[in-house]
């Protein structure tokens, strides 16, 4: 009985058997089971996150989680590796939304514009006003969404290790001034849902969470 001799495989494929398998090896075993109620008790260990997020192999859809705050320094170091990037900008009625939509200002058939960079700031990279210069509600919401992101999703390893840092951060900015003070109306709130479920449903994006950490009240 004789045994057969496998063909060998083109030099291309085989290339892609082995990124293939090791890609497979790199992807920590916790992170297949995180769909599972029952393995939910089984949290990765910090080296297991650092281990995916230094992968050169990136996920093919990274889970993508939605920060409806206040806007975010998506050039900030800890995080600018995880900002979410918009392959289709200006078709999801808002504007250039490079990196997600800032629903405080509407148009005519347009939920918002990309102006995503934090309240109280002109741009990216800029530093929130201090409160000796402007008034403290203005400076305790400017930091709020980058702080957020970073808790979920910063990369830096000598700092403080995001909760996700395989995930990428889309910014949908609901707060705004009104008569000086910062507020989160009801419309940019919806037209914020409204935003996300435009783009998860045309870009096809794994959205997974949306953190909305604010809260309405009236004294």
């Amino acid at each position: 009985k004789t045994s057969k001799i496998p063909t060998p495989l083109p030099a291309e494929e085989e290339k892609a058997s082995k990124d293939k398998k090791l890609r497979q090896e790199e992807v920590p075993s916790w992170w297949h089971k995180l769909s599972k109620i029952q393995e939910a008790h089984s949290l990765p260990q910090i080296s297991e996150l650092l281990q995916l997020s230094n992968s050169k192999f990136p996920l093919k859809k990274p889970p993508v989680i939605a920060v409806m705050d206040s806007g975010v320094d998506y050039t900030h170091p800890a995080i600018k590796k995880n900002i979410w990037q918009n392959p289709h900008p200006g078709e999801n009625l808002c504007g250039y939304d490079k990196n997600g939509c800032n629903t405080t200002i509407t148009s005519f058939h347009q939920l918002g514009d990309g102006n995503v960079y934090p309240y109280g700031t002109k741009s990216a990279g800029q530093s929130c006003p201090s409160s000796s210069t402007i008034n403290k509600n203005i400076d305790s919401n400017c930091s709020h969404g980058t702080q957020l992101a970073g808790i979920i999703a910063s990369t830096k390893k000598n700092e403080l290790l995001g909760a996700c840092p395989i995930c990428k951060i889309l910014i949908v900015k609901v707060i705004h001034s009104v008569e000086g003070q910062a507020q989160i109306t009801d419309s940019a709130i919806l037209n914020g849902l409204k935003y996300l479920s435009i783009i998860k449903e045309k870009q096809d994006i794994n959205l997974r969470i949306i953190n909305a950490s604010f809260g309405k009240f009236e004294k």
